[in-house]
Formats: C-alpha cells, sequence, structure tokens
C-alpha cells in the first residue's frame, strides 16, 4: 500500500496551516511526525495534540493507516515499533495506527 508523508498531520485552515493541502490521502498511509512542532502561527496553540486525534484527521481525508515517526532532530527519538492502542483521545477501532523508528521511516522514504 502506498505511504504519503504530511509532516505534523494537522489540519489548521482556520490559521493558515494544512499538512493535507494537496496531497491525495485516499487509500494510502500516511506517515506524519508524533509530535507537534514547536513553533506556532500567530501564538495558537495546534489544537491536535494527541496521535489519536492526528489519526482523525487523517482517516477523515480517506487514509487507511496512520505511521508515527519521531522528528529526526529530537535529542530522544522514540526508537521502538509499537502500537498506539493506549492514551489520550478517541480511538477509531479499525483505522491502524503504530509508532515506527526513524529508519523504518527511512525505509518508507527511500
Amino acid at each position: 500500500m502506498p505511504v504519503a508523508f504530511c509532516g505534523y498531520g494537522l489540519s489548521r485552515p482556520d490559521i493558515g496551516y494544512d499538512d493535507y493541502e494537496n496531497i491525495d490521502v485516499k487509500d494510502k498511509i500516511v506517515l506524519v511526525f508524533k509530535q507537534n512542532p514547536a513553533w506556532r502561527i500567530n501564538d495558537e496553540a495546534w489544537g491536535q495534540e494527541y496521535p489519536r486525534e492526528k489519526s482523525t484527521i487523517a482517516y477523515q481525508h480517506g487514509a487507511k493507516g496512520i505511521l508515527f515517526v519521531s522528528r529526526p532532530n529530537d535529542e530522544k527519538p522514540q526508537p521502538l515499533i509499537g502500537s498506539v492502542m493506549h492514551g489520550e483521545g478517541d480511538q477509531i477501532d479499525s483505522f491502524p495506527q503504530l509508532h515506527i523508528s526513524l529508519e523504518a521511516a527511512n525505509d518508507f522514504l527511500s
């Protein structure tokens, strides 16, 4: 199944920022950074603070699943591959959600 990289996985057209703009993710797996950006636009909070919220955004755009990865410049990236079944926010049971290592993400993107 094809993988589409969608940055931070945020969709905030109300403040002029949308990682999904001009990207067709229908029937694809979305790859996004698990963390939100450290910067803000007009001092607005991003709103989508939890991976499950980012999963919902991907699902609403037609994706079939989502892969989370740490930002490559993080001092302590999460190295393990694992499920995000536990945590804050609503869970879409039929939407696969995994955290993968930077190495696995590089393999998908190469």
